[in-house]
C-alpha cells in the first residue's frame, strides 16, 4: 500500500455525507447531505460548498447528465428527478414502489452503458423491505434482487462481467455474474461476509464502495472508522485505511489525475462526547495517492 497524505476538502459538517461522484469535465465533487436534504457541489480549489436544497425528504445520489453543463439526476426520497443545477427546474422521472411507504430510495450508480440502479431500503423497523432495481427510464424499472435489509454501495469490475452490491443490516458483499449488453445479474453469492471474517469489526457496516484499476474493492465502513481493501479474487481484506471519523460512508476516485480519494463521512449516529473528540465527522476528506488508482 503506498503512502498517503490525508487532507481536508471541506470542514463544513454533514449530517451524513453521501454518494460522492467525480466530474472530471467539470473538475468538481458532487455529492449529497442525505437527511437534510441537500445536493452538493464542492469546488476543490477554492474549498466552496454549494447546496441545493430539496426539501425535508431524503437525497441519496447526484449524477451529472452526459454532455451538458448543468443537468443532473437526483434520487429524493421515492423518487427519481431531472433537476437543472442553473435554474433549479425539476421534473420527475420514475417513482419506485409508489404507494408503499415502508421503502425509499438509497444508494445507485450506474453501470459501464450508463444504466441507473438503485437500491431501496425500509422505512419501518421491519426486515427484507429493500430491493435492487434498474431504471430502464421514465417510470420504467426492473427489480432485479430482493429481501434486503439496507440496499446500500454498488460496483463492478472492470470488464463488467461482475456486480457488487453491499447490504448494510446482513453486513454482506454480494456478487453477481453481469451482463453487461442486457444490464442484467445473475448467480448471486456471498463475496464477503462481515460477521464470518476475523479481520472484520463486529460494529462495522459496508457502506459505498468503488473499484481501482487493479480491479480490487475500496468500502467505505459505517460505525467502522476505516475503508477497507478487498481482493475479490480472494475474497480477503489486504489493506485497510483508518480515519478520523466513525461513521464513514461512501468514496470515489477524484482530481485531474483520479488519484485521489474523496471520503464522506456523517456526525449523524454519534454521540455529543464522540463528536467533541471527532471533530472531523461530518467532514469531506481526500487521500492522496502518488500513483494513478481509478475512476468515480
Amino acid at each position: 500500500m503506498p503512502n498517503f497524505t490525508l487532507e481536508v476538502a471541506t470542514t463544513e459538517p454533514h449530517n451524513l455525507g453521501e454518494g460522492p461522484f467525480w466530474d472530471e469535465k467539470r473538475g468538481n465533487l458532487y455529492y449529497v447531505d442525505a437527511f437534510v436534504g441537500d445536493v452538493c457541489k464542492l469546488n476543490p480549489d477554492d474549498k466552496t460548498v454549494e447546496k441545493k436544497h430539496f426539501g425535508d425528504g431524503v437525497t441519496t445520489i447526484v449524477i451529472p447528465v452526459d454532455n451538458s453543463q448543468d443537468e443532473f439526476i437526483v434520487s429524493y426520497s421515492k423518487k427519481i428527478l431531472h433537476f437543472n443545477w442553473k435554474t433549479d427546474e425539476k421534473s420527475e422521472l420514475a417513482e419506485i414502489e409508489a404507494g408503499n411507504d415502508k421503502t425509499r430510495l438509497n444508494d445507485g450508480k450506474c453501470d459501464a452503458k450508463g444504466r441507473l440502479w438503485m437500491g431501496t431500503v425500509p422505512t419501518v423497523a421491519e426486515p427484507e423491505l429493500g430491493s435492487l432495481y434498474r431504471v430502464n427510464g421514465p417510470n420504467n424499472m426492473t427489480k432485479h434482487f430482493g429481501n434486503v435489509n439496507l440496499s446500500n454501495g454498488m460496483a463492478w469490475s472492470n470488464d463488467s462481467k461482475y456486480m457488487y452490491f453491499a447490504d448494510s443490516m446482513k453486513r454482506l458483499i454480494h456478487v453477481f455474474d453481469f451482463d453487461n449488453q442486457n444490464g442484467e445479474i445473475s448467480n448471486d453469492r456471498i463475496l464477503f461476509d462481515y460477521n464470518a471474517n476475523r479481520d472484520a469489526k463486529p460494529t462495522e457496516l459496508p457502506d459505498g464502495m468503488t473499484i481501482d484499476l487493479d480491479g480490487k474493492l475500496w468500502v467505505a465502513n459505517y460505525y467502522g472508522g476505516r475503508i477497507l481493501n478487498i481482493d475479490p479474487n480472494t475474497a480477503q481484506i489486504i489493506d485497510k485505511i483508518d480515519l478520523p471519523a466513525t461513521n464513514i460512508t461512501s468514496l470515489c476516485f477524484g482530481g485531474p489525475n483520479l488519484n485521489q480519494f474523496y471520503i464522506t463521512s456523517a456526525y449523524r449516529d454519534i454521540t455529543d462526547a464522540q463528536r467533541k473528540n471527532e471533530p472531523l465527522a461530518g467532514s469531506i476528506s481526500i487521500n492522496v495517492f502518488p500513483l494513478k488508482f481509478g475512476k468515480s
